[in-house]
């Protein structure tokens, strides 16, 4: 995902250009955020925040009204976390804008958690169920001045697991955990045989939120009857702080933020990397560059490797504002162009400066500021 501005603050970017998941959505979704304030001023925080979460589910919701909404609650709240400013835009961008498309599935529960990933092994479910929960950022740069963002992560993850009937109906629940937050976005389970014994493992993996970025978590766990997942027991967790954590290629890979001496916690410039065995022997380790202080983020974020039997496609965003006003989400909104998608990034640009062109004839109060390419994968039949 290429990232291109007209001189243009990056978080401004981040609430204008993010594209809302389509999904059913009720007859009147903006009710949802007035419908937040009200419980918000009721100290209804999570119901508040629930509303919010279930709004961008929905098909017709605008990102822009949601972040207004979430800025008028917390106007006078400072942010209680920060993140490096010095991470790369691409890693920024999956930071703030992913959290803000999890709650697609407007399936919830009577405790207002929402259905985020549910995945299946051996006639057997495994769901995940967040509870919506909104925390205010300040990106932080030397010499910059810091910047206000949110995400819309989870309080806490509630994890089911059941039986799937033959008629591929869910049955009730065999089990149920919850994992503790905050939780910035919760990865798809994963079913895999990690040592080779003829029991595949579940592998859940999330990024908790803590005071300076996050913690990327890999939980391990092991059916105590052979692929039954009704009966688990915890075998590891493996942590990697501003970082990652991951089974590949056999082995377990650990990546975690360092700093070289006489670097702050802001501007560090290393990561160190353990491979470990499926049994937990560390196997090696080395200290590379911080990754994301880089484009390369595609460990991080699912959604930017495109699939074999896919091929790439970019949806052309342009940023408007109003002219002589302040790049700020009340004065912003997002154009989404419903010509494309492109095939290749050039075009797509080619299309965004069209628009641009053509801008003063259909919006003239508005100015261009920024514009988004954004990589797209389309299925080839």
């Amino acid at each position: 995902m290429n990232l291109k501005v007209f001189c243009v603050s990056f978080i401004n970017l981040l609430v204008a250009l993010a594209v809302p998941a389509a999904n059913a959505s009720p007859s009147n979704p903006e009710n949802l955020l007035s419908r937040s304030s009200i419980e918000y001023k009721k100290s209804n925080f999570y119901k508040s925040d629930y509303l919010i979460a279930k709004y961008l589910g929905s098909k017709n919701s605008n990102i822009t009204n949601a972040i207004n909404t979430i800025y008028d609650r917390k106007s006078n709240q400072t942010p209680t976390s920060f993140i490096d400013g010095e991470y790369s835009n691409e890693f920024l961008q999956f930071f703030f804008t992913r959290t803000l498309h999890q709650w697609g599935s407007q399936k919830k529960d009577d405790d207002d958690n929402i259905l985020v990933k549910i995945n299946g092994s051996e006639n057997q479910y495994v769901s995940v169920w967040g509870k919506p929960y909104i925390e205010t950022w300040y990106i932080l740069a030397k010499g910059k001045e810091k910047e206000i963002a949110y995400t819309v992560g989870m309080h806490s993850a509630k994890v089911r697991i059941g039986k799937i009937h033959e008629s591929d109906r869910l049955h009730q629940p065999c089990d149920t955990f919850d994992i503790n937050g905050p939780i910035q976005y919760f990865y798809e389970p994963i079913f895999t045989d990690i040592n080779n014994n003829g029991k595949k493992e579940l592998l859940l993996r999330y990024n908790v939120t803590v005071a300076d970025g996050y913690i990327q978590v890999l939980d391990i766990f092991v059916p105590r009857v052979k692929n039954n997942y009704c009966y688990l027991s915890h075998k590891k967790s493996y942590y990697g702080r501003n970082g990652f954590a991951i089974f590949e290629n056999g082995k377990v890979v650990v990546s975690q933020q360092t700093k070289k001496e006489g670097e702050s916690v802001l501007g560090a410039t290393l990561q160190t990397m353990k491979n470990y065995s499926p049994n937990g022997d560390l196997i090696s380790e080395k200290k590379v560059f911080n990754f994301l202080r880089t484009k390369k983020i595609d460990i991080l974020n699912p959604y930017t490797k495109i699939k074999k039997s896919e091929k790439k496609s970019y949806e052309a965003n342009l940023m408007v504002c109003l002219r002589g006003t302040k790049t700020l989400p009340s004065n912003c909104e997002n154009l989404v162009d419903t010509r494309g998608p492109y095939k290749t990034e050039v075009e797509c640009e080619d299309r965004i400066l069209e628009i641009k062109k053509d801008l003063p004839k259909y919006k003239p109060m508005y100015v261009a500021r920024g514009y988004l390419c954004e990589r797209i994968a389309l299925n080839i039949k």
